[in-house]
């Protein structure tokens, strides 16, 4: 593209105007007096030139005001010159259109454009313009993608900047991940941003989903991708594992689900490397030489998931245990000797998800016709970009009017907290019951979701927040007072004799 192009921002009485040049293009007699600074974006065959107004630039970013001072100008036959090979054209062009038109230009540029905006203008020092388009593609386009993911995890992974998209993203691949393991493009995904994905600190997708993501990933790439695995050659299998083999130590195995692990991980168990091969088959699968826990002699039947694993349930069923046995309360140190207590018997616990609202609209009739029961339930809450859980358990239901006496039932009711996905979750778990001066208050009733105590945890489904202010339990059981989550489950808790 080139010619001249009026804007219609004001500067001094006169019009701003820019000029763009195309590689080899002869530069024009006419060029306005009003263009004193020269800039070359691009390289190679997309190096392109544009002429511009030094006040409107300096006006509008202190990276000019800095490049074209005195102490820094580069100037020749009157004009300063600056190169920047590393922003392109497209990209300059919109920086330009935005000191003339403001941020209504915005909605001229397709997406891909409007992320080298944002790369460019955070290098030229324009952060208004930088953080608007960010939010502007988090807000509309990024709401709902589901085509080109490919395409804009290579582009975003490369760039800093662009955070609060690449988290936006990873939302997107953890709500639909089907998506990308069958688009078309998944071979086109770079090794560099499935690296990204997996090392992601932030936990935003489960382990299991990041699993059938990367295996897909190696898969597609592959020559006998038509095939069914079981038919897979060995060579096929060992260019799969060889594609894979940096890739798979990312994935902490840890925190996969068991029916994940056995559904989605063993039947692939060829391409995971030996050394990690044993210490997940001991974690998860071989009872004799399985990892020694606190709670290892706890069967768990969990089924579909997205929050909790058979780690968590069995730590949830040893605190149900506490709270039959009258232990006095759910301290590290007692529920290891209720633990050795219960080890001389198996124990056998089911939980059936009966509700969960993970990014749907939230409406009371749906949660009410799916929890209004008189059972023993469990709700939890997976807080935002982290690996922490809140939640509660009730032994007659979540649904109660207000402010219901306390009875040898309801004093089973707790609240806690578990930071961490693997084994020895005590260490960093908090459970709190109702406190022994209380006569009523076990639970409050709510329209917005479970609410235990008067806030002492209240999961609000409207706005997905929880609020955690200890009166009613006997303890805090997180520092933070107030904070989003991302996921919630309801589920049914039965122990099987």
């Amino acid at each position: 593209m080139s010619g001249l192009v009026t804007l219609s921002h004001q500067f001094n009485e006169h019009e701003i105007y820019f000029h763009r040049v195309g590689k080899g293009i002869r530069i024009p007699k006419n060029v306005s007096d009003d263009f004193d600074v020269v800039i070359t974006v691009g390289e190679g065959s997309e190096e392109e030139t544009f002429y511009c107004n030094s006040k409107a630039l300096i006006k509008e970013s202190p990276y000019f005001d800095t490049a074209l001072s005195k102490l820094w100008a580069k100037k020749k036959n009157g004009m300063y010159i600056l190169e920047h090979p590393n922003i392109s054209p497209d990209a300059f062009e919109g920086i330009l259109r935005y000191i003339g038109h403001g941020k209504t230009m915005i909605s001229e540029l397709d997406e891909i454009i409007l992320l080298d905006v944002i790369v460019a203008a955070d290098e030229l020092l324009f952060h208004d313009l930088a953080g608007y388009i960010e939010s502007y593609l988090i807000n509309t386009y990024f709401q709902s993608v589901k085509d080109g993911l490919t395409i804009f995890l290579n582009k975003i992974v490369h760039h800093q900047q662009l955070n609060g998209l690449w988290r936006r993203l990873l939302r997107i691949i953890n709500d639909h991940h089907t998506l990308l393991c069958n688009s078309a493009d998944l071979p086109c995904l770079e090794k560099s941003a499935l690296a990204s994905i997996l090392e992601d600190d932030s936990r935003i997708i489960s382990q299991g989903k990041l699993w059938t993501v990367m295996l897909k990933w190696g898969m597609s790439r592959n020559p006998a991708r038509s095939l069914e695995f079981t038919s897979w050659p060995d060579h096929d299998i060992n260019v799969l594992a060889d594609s894979l083999r940096e890739l798979i130590p990312l994935i902490k195995f840890s925190n996969v689900s068991r029916n994940d692990f056995i559904q989605n991980v063993i039947p692939y168990q060829q391409v995971i490397p030996n050394t990690i091969e044993n210490e997940t088959l001991a974690g998860y699968l071989n009872r004799q030489k399985l990892i020694e826990t606190e709670y290892s002699h706890i069967d768990i039947v969990l089924e579909d998931s997205v929050v909790i694993n058979h780690s968590h349930a069995a730590l949830i069923a040893l605190w149900i245990e506490s709270s039959k046995n009258k232990s006095g309360g759910a301290t590290t140190e007692r529920l290891r000797r209720l633990s050795k207590t219960l080890m001389r018997r198996r124990l056998k616990y089911k939980f059936t998800m009966c509700y969960r609202n993970s990014l749907l609209q939230f409406t009371w009739e749906d949660y009410y016709r799916q929890c209004n029961r008189k059972e023993s339930m469990v709700a939890i809450a997976k807080v935002r970009d982290s690996l922490k859980l809140v939640g509660g358990f009730s032994p007659v239901g979540l649904i109660a009017p207000p402010q219901i006496p306390l009875n040898e039932e309801w004093e089973r009711t707790f609240i806690f907290s578990i930071d961490g996905n693997g084994h020895f979750l005590q260490e960093n778990a908090v459970a709190s019951r109702m406190s022994t001066c209380r006569t009523d208050g076990y639970i409050f009733h709510s329209l917005f979701g479970p609410r235990f105590g008067e806030s002492d945890l209240f999961i609000n489904l409207g706005t997905r927040r929880c609020v955690c202010r200890q009166n009613y339990y006997s303890k805090p059981i997180t520092d933070s007072r107030s904070f989003p989550f991302d996921e919630f489950e309801v589920f049914i808790v039965e122990k099987i004799d």
